[in-house]
């Protein structure tokens, strides 16, 4: 069974930035059946996101992706396919 793993984001990144790619991970619709609790979880912090931000959370997330490291921004949300974000 395909699955989020952790060591994807660990090998060069720091610990921290690895464990939260991991959690956001488990929101990929790719991995929808992996373990329903982490997706929750995952879910609440990408909503938190949205909050801060003061923006609507997508009632779906159809795909996304992570990016680590780029431009010397550690982490950067790109392609939230939903009702809003894209």
């Amino acid at each position: 069974m395909d699955k989020p793993n952790i060591f994807k984001y660990a090998t060069k990144e720091l610990s921290q930035d690895a464990f939260i790619f991991w959690l956001l991970d488990h929101a990929n619709p790719k991995y929808e059946n992996v373990d329903p609790v982490l997706k929750d979880c995952a879910i609440t912090l990408i909503s938190k996101f949205f909050e801060l931000e003061n923006k609507e959370m997508p009632k779906k997330i159809e795909k996304f992706t992570l990016h680590k490291q780029y431009q010397n921004i550690d982490m950067n949300r790109t392609g939230f396919v939903g009702d809003q974000l894209s």
